[in-house]
């Protein structure tokens, strides 16, 4: 077999969208394409793709339940034992939950909760929409279930992005694709979106200005950004940096009160800036399942005092903050 064929035909070809049109030009686009080719160019893609084949792959129907599970109503005839087993290696599951015919992937993150948080305050209807750090693609589906024009996922975690295509599989054609990129491969996009949506990214960032200003960079002219980030309690200007670890999180190297956040998106450009919520983190959002691995936050908490990490720093709270130009 070909691997550039099967690995366009895996990565690049399965989207009803033609996406190159919204990278900067034909050049740059094939530029991109052939990093993503090189980047995924592996035995664990191979792998993936195997046992993807024995799954009888066939096209869906996309519904909602009503507690926020994306659900593919799978065609009669198709291996649920196949899609059973594939969903199981895949694991950790940390976005979802996702189910497909009689198989419920109940993911670590309840991501359905912090849809709700984002989606209270913002009408994606018509709207052209990219999702940086992505993960597996829970949200891109939320975004058509609110009909969206074109969701566009970015994530570079190739377990995420087997996940996604794994998911997708089972799922109609719709105005969505997600590529293996990073935030640094934004600089490729044009500023055509209506909306950027950057959740759990930026407090892995040395330098959260330089992320906000590429972020800020793909916006069309009345754009926004919604940022979803741990933030500090309070109302000084201050910014938590952890040592080695938080929340047994490596590299998280910024976390700062909602006061420097607002300072941070005014300082790169963008002229009103909105808090949509703050929210504690809870061991009902974020928990640990058979789909994911065996600690999640009540394992990261100090167990005789949880508004503490295990670290001892005040325990996550996270907000979504809407940044328009």
């Amino acid at each position: 077999m070909d691997n550039n064929s099967y690995l366009n035909d895996l990565f690049i070809n399965i989207f009803s969208v033609d996406f190159s049109s919204y990278f900067v030009n034909q050049d740059i686009f094939n530029s991109i394409t052939s990093k993503i080719l090189s980047h995924v160019d592996n035995n664990a893609t191979k792998k993936f793709y195997d046992q993807l084949q024995v799954c009888d792959v066939s096209d869906g129907v996309l519904s909602l339940s009503e507690n926020g599970v994306v659900c593919s109503q799978l065609k009669t005839g198709i291996s649920q034992q196949a899609i059973d087993d594939l969903a199981y290696y895949l694991r950790p599951w940390r976005k979802g939950p996702f189910q497909l015919g009689d198989l419920l992937i109940d993911s670590e993150w309840q991501s359905q909760l912090k849809w709700d948080r984002i989606a209270a305050d913002i009408n994606f209807v018509d709207k052209t929409v990219l999702d940086v750090g992505c993960g597996n693609g829970y949200y891109l589906y939320r975004l058509v279930e609110q009909k969206a024009k074109f969701a566009f996922g970015l994530d570079p975690h190739l377990l995420y992005v087997y996940q996604f295509l794994f998911i997708n599989s089972f799922m109609p054609k719709h105005n969505l694709a997600l590529l293996p990129l990073g935030w640094q491969d934004c600089h490729a996009l044009k500023p055509v979106f209506d909306y950027v949506l950057c959740l759990g990214v930026l407090y892995h960032q040395k330098d959260p200005l330089v992320l906000l200003a590429s972020l800020k960079r793909v916006l069309n002219e009345s754009g926004t950004l919604v940022i979803e980030t741990l933030v500090l309690e309070g109302d000084d200007d201050s910014v938590l940096e952890p040592v080695d670890r938080y929340a047994c999180m490596r590299n998280v190297y910024c976390i700062p009160t909602v006061s420097i956040l607002k300072q941070w998106l005014l300082s790169v450009g963008f002229r009103c800036v909105d808090v949509l919520d703050i929210s504690k983190t809870t061991v009902d959002e974020q928990r640990s399942t058979l789909w994911s691995s065996t600690h999640s936050l009540v394992n990261f908490l100090d167990s005789t005092d949880d508004s503490k990490t295990i670290e001892g720093y005040p325990a996550p709270v996270r907000a979504v903050v809407k940044a328009s130009l």
